[in-house]
């Protein structure tokens, strides 16, 4: 694990910073928040503090809340009107830095997009930077599922692989011809990246300790690369990993983290050394 000193060093130098949503930027849970808007709050609530303690998988969750919540295209576009996301205090300032020092600034969730596009929109983030998984319909607006790719772990703390990792195994080394192409466009992969975040379940997916997954939880290409059958999962190296108490402090996190903050105030002031 990085140390202390180390995670604060990568933190100001990083040239992409990647957030948590739910708990984190926003200071409420947007699956639950929806759940209670369709008056099954309670069972939903209790299934999301297991997934996030990591006692539950995140896969498992996600689909055990969807089949309880059976939310319409209507509900959900309602629920964004009449109870907008709440920001946490300090995370647009925070951003505004971020983007001032020409720092990339990633939401990357295992929520759902409509709603955390509303959040990349409250603080300037272009959509192509917004990573998370798609409500999907039937044409008479009832829920059908969701998307995204969204896995879970083999084991504790091991590396992952995408549900269908059979099929992207093979785009996982971007070739030669292609790196160049997207070189030439001026599109470039960020090469020290810090992740910050709130849960267990997030913190499982490291890819090693200290740092970010090379592919998040949901499935979508960078901006400006090929877009293959199977699309490839945003890239990230050289990562670090900043756990994230407040909103809700999740004592695992807390001592497993080489830098626990409980406030953006308090990356802010790291930032400014």
């Amino acid at each position: 694990m990085a140390t202390l000193s180390q995670t604060k060093e990568l933190f100001r130098r990083a040239e992409a910073v990647c957030f948590d949503v739910d708990s984190t930027v926003i200071r409420e849970e947007g699956i639950d928040e929806l759940a209670k808007f369709c008056g099954v709050g309670d069972a939903v609530t209790e299934m999301t503090r297991k997934a996030m303690g990591g006692s539950m998988t995140f896969k498992t969750a996600l689909n055990e809340r969807l089949s309880i919540i059976r939310c319409s295209r209507e509900q959900v576009n309602k629920l964004i009107t009449d109870h907008p996301p709440q920001l946490t205090p300090g995370i647009r300032e925070l951003v505004d830095s971020l983007h001032q020092r020409n720092v990339k600034v990633f939401l990357i969730s295992g929520g759902f997009r409509c709603i955390v596009e509303h959040v990349a929109a409250q603080l300037n983030i272009p959509q192509h930077h917004v990573y998370a998984n798609r409500l999907k319909f039937y044409f008479n607006g009832e829920q059908k599922s969701s998307s995204g790719n969204v896995r879970e772990p083999r084991r504790p703390g091991s590396p992952t692989l995408p549900l269908s990792s059979r099929r992207v195994r093979r785009f996982r080394r971007e070739p030669a011809h292609r790196r160049e192409r997207r070189q030439r466009k001026g599109h470039q992969h960020p090469e020290g990246a810090v992740r910050l975040q709130d849960g267990g379940d997030d913190r499982r997916r490291r890819h090693r300790p200290g740092g970010v997954p090379p592919r998040c939880k949901p499935s979508e290409p960078f901006p400006g690369t090929p877009q293959p059958r199977c699309r490839p999962f945003l890239v990230l190296r050289q990562s670090a990993f900043v756990g994230f108490g407040g909103n809700v402090v999740r004592q695992q996190v807390k001592e497993r983290s080489s830098w626990y903050v409980t406030s953006f105030g308090e990356l802010m002031e790291e930032l400014e050394k």
